[in-house]
């Protein structure tokens, strides 16, 4: 007795999912269809394709001059850096009352 209400339950479960399922799939169809057109996938796909063979071809058309780094003016250059001296910053404990000590 057990097995069959366990059988009806289950199969109660998966027609119930696939009915949602199918439901879901549909209703987004329609709303997919009503944004975008018929075709408005493909168009947009098609839109986004040819605004990257455009900026592909314009940074293609980018001529970098390495020269200069290879300019003995340039290799001479010497860099002055100097040393920033290290700094006690913020508190041990920083969710300790402003006065250092617990009341």
């Amino acid at each position: 007795m057990e097995s069959d209400s366990l059988k009806n339950i289950t199969t109660i479960l998966v027609v119930a999912t696939v009915a949602f399922l199918g439901y879901y799939l549909f209703v987004q169809k329609n709303q997919t269809d009503l944004a975008l057109g018929e075709s408005g996938t493909v168009a947009s796909l098609f839109a986004q394709v040819q605004k990257y063979i455009e900026r592909n071809g314009q940074l293609q058309r980018i001529k970098l001059d390495t020269e200069i780094l290879s300019d003995e003016r340039f290799r001479s250059l010497v860099g002055y850096p100097t040393d920033i001296p290290e700094q006690n910053v913020g508190r041990d404990n920083p969710f300790d009352t402003a006065s250092g000590g617990a009341n």
